[in-house]
């Protein structure tokens, strides 16, 4: 596999296809499976440990087929997923420490959160107003499913990661806008984050 593809972490793998496996049954992981070329399910079906990585493209064909399964046209059967996802990952850690526990550091560190998901794109925080609740960050990435973070990801994948871990933190009345998005022609995908 080229080191130039643009990766994801084994752990949003992993977690994706427990997660499916689990609440969908094997059987719709047998039909994702089958849905992939030859090679992408020989990898989509191999073990992974999370701190490995495997092509982005692989995550949003998996999405992809998953939503056609469920007649989901709107990229929205990720929601449950990536909020599996974020309780794995970040439950264990708040509760061991609980001086994280804070909306604002999580917010503070999505730049670096990002990082720990993706190999691609970049993250930036374009507006911190922690004293009113209110914060802006932006992703600069391609808009190409077969690279870089799909559709899903973007609309739905991002900010269900930072709704749930705003909760675990918790944050309350959590209201937050995909305002701008690459996959509807804009430069950057742009979201708007404000709680209570």
């Amino acid at each position: 596999m080229s080191e130039n593809i643009p990766k994801a972490s084994a752990s949003i793998f992993i977690y994706s296809r427990e997660f499916i496996i689990d609440n969908y049954g094997k059987e719709t992981w047998q039909k994702i499976s089958d849905g992939l070329t030859e090679d992408e399910s020989i990898i989509a079906n191999s073990e992974y440990t999370p701190n490995e990585w495997y092509p982005v493209y692989l995550l949003n064909r998996v999405l992809n087929i998953l939503d056609q399964l469920r007649s989901a046209d709107n990229k929205e059967s990720v929601i449950p997923i990536v909020e599996y996802i974020t309780q794995k990952d970040l439950l264990p850690v708040f509760n061991l420490f609980l001086n994280l526990k804070d909306p604002v550091f999580v917010l503070q560190n999505v730049p670096s959160i990002w990082n720990r998901y993706f190999n691609t794109g970049k993250v930036a925080i374009e507006l911190s107003d922690p004293e009113n609740k209110l914060f802006q960050y932006s992703l600069t990435e391609g808009a190409d499913e077969n690279i870089y973070s799909g559709e899903a990801i973007c609309r739905h994948g991002t900010v269900t990661w930072i709704k749930t871990a705003l909760e675990i933190a918790g944050a309350k009345n959590i209201d937050i806008t995909h305002s701008k998005c690459r996959y509807h022609g804009d430069p950057v995908c742009i979201n708007d984050v404000k709680w209570d």
